[in-house]
């Protein structure tokens, strides 16, 4: 069975939680996953799904994908959303879980999903909420509660924003008095 990278089952579990909400609204639609890793999200997608297409920009996580994941309504490609290679358009869903901290100017990710999200199509964009359990080195910005929303409001007139702990999805900004996993819901409208 594959596995999520370096991840132990409680995060695992806290990571899965993510695409089981997200594929509450994908059952017969066209799907794209940014950013896909190791495949594990873009699998739980295609349950419901007519068609996923997932692209990250590591060949490594892509080969893996293909290789634990051939399944026939799922394709996985080799791209990176700063430099694009692929042409993607018309999608119904759009997964972009904890992409956003990895990149440089967050509007480029939102450019994109607003341009490729069909419409009244809707996507999910996440990120983790500054704090000692987001900290990394890799991470190029960490975004505010206030950030993420001027960012979604910025390119979507209807966005929600979560607030994701393990086991608990919050309309409410903090719970236990602290934001965790942003998980921004936008709607794309003409």
């Amino acid at each position: 069975m594959p596995l999520i990278f370096g991840l132990d089952d409680s995060r695992s579990i806290f990571h899965t939680e993510r695409y089981e909400f997200a594929a509450l609204f994908c059952h017969g639609k066209r799907v794209l996953e940014i950013g896909c890793g190791a495949g594990y999200g873009a699998e739980i997608l295609a349950r419901e799904a007519r068609y996923v297409v997932a692209f990250d920009n590591s060949e490594e996580a892509i080969e893996y994908c293909r290789e634990w994941y051939p399944i026939p309504n799922l394709c996985f490609y080799v791209d990176d959303i700063c430099n694009l290679q692929g042409w993607y358009r018309n999608f119904e869903v759009i997964v972009a879980y904890e992409i956003l901290e990895h990149i440089e100017d967050g509007r480029k990710l939102m450019e994109f999903v607003r341009d490729t999200l069909w419409v009244d199509g809707m996507a999910f964009i996440s990120t983790p909420a500054p704090g000692p359990h987001a900290h990394s080195p890799f991470h190029k910005k960490e975004y505010t509660l206030e950030e993420f929303e001027e960012l979604l409001s910025s390119y979507f007139p209807k966005y929600v924003i979560l607030n994701h702990r393990p086991g608990t999805f919050s309309f409410r900004s903090t719970i236990g008095g602290q934001l965790h996993t942003l998980i921004g819901v936008v709607w794309n409208e003409l």
